[in-house]
């Protein structure tokens, strides 16, 4: 285990470090922390950070480039179900490679260019800024605390897309649907493969919720799903009236009791 934390100080080759870690048999494992000192193990976390979010941002990056490749290449009539095909082989979620998609057309080229700028974004920060709605000036503003080393962390963009959002429009992020020529509108999402996911999202200022089907099919009901989703609303607001009711709004405060069970 030695050998491998020290690999990991000298930032030395994933590959060299994960073979070395292979070698080691778990009853060494036990006697890993005696190995550090306090400040091994801040340096040993800082490189395993940094090595992990480059990692992750670059192969975020290959999957949104190389599928819009693809998506571009099958965007006719005769290869229109290609596209679904592969997300199955891949194993991923249309909804996922949307928001791929979205992080390669909106950071790709920059990031790409300023390889040192992906050590500081953490990949659902570049896929939160990426979404639809999102004012170009939050990523911007990201970008630029990147280039003074500030780490974009999740709950960073979240504040940056809340920052630089229009009062009216408030803040919408839903995955965009991948190009289609005019004429031929996007098919519902394929059900096929085990990892079937979601065929809707829609975030708003309050919540964020997924439509995904109760069971895998071949073919979607949505006459079903916009029924349930009339009745689920029906059911929020009729909770809603009930907790409003209860509410002593108009009580004197010393006889009002307020439980935050």
């Amino acid at each position: 285990m030695k050998e491998v934390i020290e690999k990991i100080k000298s930032n030395e080759r994933l590959p060299d470090i994960l073979n070395a870690l292979a070698e080691v048999h778990p009853d060494d494992y036990e006697n890993a922390h005696n190995l550090v000192n306090d400040t091994d193990v801040t340096q040993v976390g800082i490189l395993i950070s940094s090595r992990l979010n480059v990692g992750g941002v670059d192969a975020t990056l290959a999957m949104g480039g190389l599928l819009l490749v693809y998506q571009l290449v099958t965007d006719c009539d005769k290869r229109r179900g290609l596209p679904e095909q592969l997300l199955d082989d891949l194993g991923i979620s249309k909804s996922q490679a949307y928001r791929c998609v979205d992080v390669w057309e909106q950071f790709g080229e920059r990031l790409i260019n300023n390889p040192r700028l992906k050590s500081f974004f953490v990949v659902e920060a570049l896929k939160i800024l990426s979404a639809v709605g999102v004012s170009p000036l939050a990523r911007e503003a990201s970008v630029e605390m990147a280039r003074r080393k500030q780490k974009v962390r999740i709950g960073v963009a979240d504040d940056l897309v809340a920052q630089f959002a229009s009062p009216e429009e408030g803040v919408t992020s839903k995955p965009k649907k991948m190009t289609k020529p005019k004429g031929h509108p996007a098919k519902p999402q394929s059900q096929r493969g085990k990892k079937a996911a979601s065929i809707w999202e829609y975030a708003g200022k309050a919540i964020r919720f997924v439509v995904r089907p109760a069971k895998s099919k071949q073919t979607v009901d949505h006459e079903a799903i916009i029924a349930d989703l009339e009745s689920a609303l029906a059911q929020y607001r009729k909770e809603y009236a009930l907790v409003t009711q209860a509410s002593p709004t108009n009580a004197k405060p010393k006889q009002a009791e307020v439980s935050h069970a």
